[in-house]
C-alpha cells in the first residue's frame, strides 16, 4: 500500500484529500504544519507528497527545496497562488506537478496515480533487488525465491511459490480458484482448477501450525467472490451505488435506524447475530428481505471500519426530494426552512449537516450536482439515522433553483465573509433558505450573488471562519429558536 504524506494547514481540505485518497486505496497521513511535515517527510519514508505553499512554521517552497537536496520523492504542490511566476518557481524547485485551487479530488487522485506509477516505473529495476513480503512470522524473499516460517527455511516448487507470493501482495483479497488458476498458471481456466486446491494444502502444510485453524491463508465459504466483490464496489465507488440505486448502512445504531421497507439484505457476523439475535430476527421477518452470515474475514473485507460491528445492510435509495422541492416551491405558505449546500465535499459535514437539519427541524436540504455522495458510507454514518428522515435533493442547476425560490417568496441568506448582519439579526420566522459553501473557498460567485442578504458570524480572536458543518449548525438552530418562540 503506498504511503502518502499531504501538507496542508486547512483541516477541511486536508481531510477532504485524506478521505478521497483512502478511499482509492492509500494509506494516509497528514500534518498540518509546515515544520512538522518536513520532519515527517524526512524522518519517515513516503511513497509521495502532496504539498501546499502557504504554511506555518515553513512554506512549501522551502519545504520542497530542502526534501529535493536528500529525497527523489515524487511532490505534487498545491496551492491557491495561480501566477505562472509561483508555478515555475515550485516546478524548478523539483516538484512533479502544480495545482492550483480550487480543484476536483478526483483529479487529485488521478495525478498521484499517476505520479506513483511513473517512479515506480522510473526505479522498477532497484525496486526488485531484494524485495522481502513479511507477514508475522512468514518471510518471501521474492528476488532469491526463499521462503522461512518462524527462521526456519522451507523448501517450495515454483508453482507454490509463486502461489504463496501472490497471496502474499494482495493481503484481505478474496480469489476464486478460476482467478488463481488462470494468475498462476497463465492460462484461462478451463482445465482442471483442483490443482489449485491441491497447491493451496501443500502451501499450508508448510507455512501453518495448525492446518485446521489456518492463521495465513483462509477459505472463505458461505459467500460468493461476485458477493464481496459487489458489496466492496458499493462500499467504494458511487457509480455502482447509483447503477443498482442502493446504498449499505454498518453498525447497531443505523441497523436499528433503516425502515424495514427499504432493507434488501442483512449481512450479519456469527457474534453479532447471537448478541442481537431478536431485533435481527424481526427486522428480518418485518421486511422479508435476504440474511446472510459471514465469517469475520469477509465483514472486515466489506466495511468500511476499522473495527466493524458485525453487521452491513444493503438499502434502497429512496429520494423524495423533488417531490418535497415541488410542494415547497408552490406552499411557501408551509414556511420552508431549506439548507442549500453548494460544492460541498467533505463527507463528514454532509452527514453532519443531515443529521443538525433533523435536529434544527429544517424541511429539506438543496445540493448543488457537485457535492459529496450523499451515500457515501462516512456521510451515511454521520447522519445517526438522519438521512431516512430528511428531505434532499440533487440539483444541476442551483441559480435556477434559488431564483424559483425567491419567485414564490423563499428569503434566502447567504453565508458569507462580506456579511453585513449577524446571523441572529434577520426573522427567519417566515419562509427562509441558507446557502452554506465549499470547504475551502465559500460560496460560489454566481450563488452568493443572488442571495438577498449576506450573514456572518461574529467572532472572537484571529479566526476568520468556522468549519462549514459548524456554519451551518449555528444557522440553522438559530432559525429553529426564533420558530419556538
Amino acid at each position: 500500500m503506498s504511503k502518502i504524506l499531504i501538507v496542508e494547514d486547512e483541516v477541511a481540505i486536508a481531510d477532504l484529500e485524506k478521505d478521497y485518497l483512502e478511499l482509492s486505496g492509500f494509506d494516509v497521513e497528514v500534518a498540518n504544519d509546515g515544520l512538522i511535515g518536513y520532519q515527517k517527510a524526512m524522518e519517515e519514508d513516503y511513497n509521495l507528497v502532496i504539498l501546499d505553499l502557504m504554511l506555518p512554521g515553513m512554506d512549501g517552497f522551502e519545504i520542497c527545496r530542502k526534501l529535493r537536496e536528500e529525497k527523489n520523492t515524487p511532490i505534487i504542490m498545491v496551492s491557491a497562488k495561480k501566477d505562472d511566476i509561483d508555478k515555475i518557481r515550485g516546478l524548478g524547485l523539483g516538484a512533479d506537478d502544480y495545482m492550483t485551487k480550487p480543484f476536483s479530488p478526483s483529479e487529485l487522485v488521478a495525478r498521484v496515480k499517476a505520479h506513483l506509477s511513473r517512479y515506480e516505473r522510473l526505479i522498477g529495476s532497484a525496486a526488485e533487488v531484494n524485495k522481502v513480503i513479511e507477514i508475522r512470522g512468514l518471510k518471501i524473499d521474492t528476488t532469491a525465491r526463499r521462503v522461512w516460517v518462524n527462521g526456519q527455511e522451507k523448501a517450495f516448487t515454483t508453482k507454490e511459490f509463486d502461489l504463496l507470493t501472490f497471496l502474499a501482495s494482495h493481503p484481505n483479497h478474496v480469489y476464486t480458484k478460476d482467478e488463481l488458476f488462470s494468475e498462476i498458471w497463465d492460462m484461462e481456466s478451463i482445465g482442471d482448477i483442483a490443482t489449485v486446491t491441491v497447491h493451496i494444502k501443500k502451501i499450508r502444510e508448510k507455512i501453518e501450525m495448525d492446518t485446521s485453524n489456518p492463521q495465513y491463508i483462509e477459505t472463505i465459504w458461505g459467500v460468493g467472490y461476485a458477493k464481496v466483490k459487489r458489496l466492496v464496489n458499493l462500499r467504494k465507488k458511487r457509480k455502482a451505488r447509483d447503477t443498482e440505486k442502493v446504498f449499505l448502512t454498518e453498525g447497531l445504531r443505523m441497523f436499528e435506524e433503516v425502515p424495514e421497507d427499504r432493507l434488501l439484505e442483512i449481512y450479519v457476523t456469527e457474534h453479532f447475530y447471537k448478541k442481537e439475535k431478536t431485533l435481527v430476527d424481526a427486522k428480518h421477518k418485518k421486511s422479508g428481505c435476504q440474511m446472510e452470515v459471514l465469517t469475520d474475514t469477509v465483514m472486515n473485507l466489506v466495511s468500511d471500519t476499522k473495527t466493524p460491528q458485525g453487521v452491513l445492510c444493503v438499502v434502497t435509495q429512496e429520494n423524495q426530494g423533488e417531490a418535497w422541492l415541488e410542494k415547497e416551491l408552490k406552499a411557501p405558505e408551509q414556511v420552508p426552512l431549506i439548507m442549500l449546500l453548494d460544492n460541498l465535499q467533505d463527507p463528514g459535514n454532509m452527514g453532519t449537516i443531515l443529521r443538525t437539519a433533523e435536529a434544527a427541524a429544517v424541511t429539506g436540504i438543496i445540493m448543488s450536482s457537485d457535492c459529496v455522495d450523499v451515500y457515501n458510507p462516512k456521510v451515511i454514518r454521520s447522519t445517526m439515522g438522519s438521512i431516512f428522515r430528511v428531505p434532499f435533493v440533487y440539483v444541476e442547476n442551483v441559480t435556477d433553483v434559488i431564483r424559483q425560490m425567491k419567485e414564490h417568496g423563499i428569503r434566502t441568506y447567504a453565508t458569507h465573509l462580506a456579511g453585513e448582519l449577524a446571523y441572529d439579526e434577520p426573522d427567519y420566522r417566515t419562509p427562509s433558505a441558507f446557502f452554506v459553501g465549499n470547504e475551502g473557498n465559500g460560496l460560489r460567485d454566481q450563488v452568493a450573488e443572488l442571495a438577498d442578504i449576506y450573514i456572518k458570524i461574529p467572532m472572537a480572536g484571529q479566526v476568520e471562519s468556522l468549519n462549514a458543518a459548524i456554519a451551518a449548525t449555528v444557522v440553522m438552530f438559530e432559525a429553529g429558536r426564533q420558530r419556538r418562540h
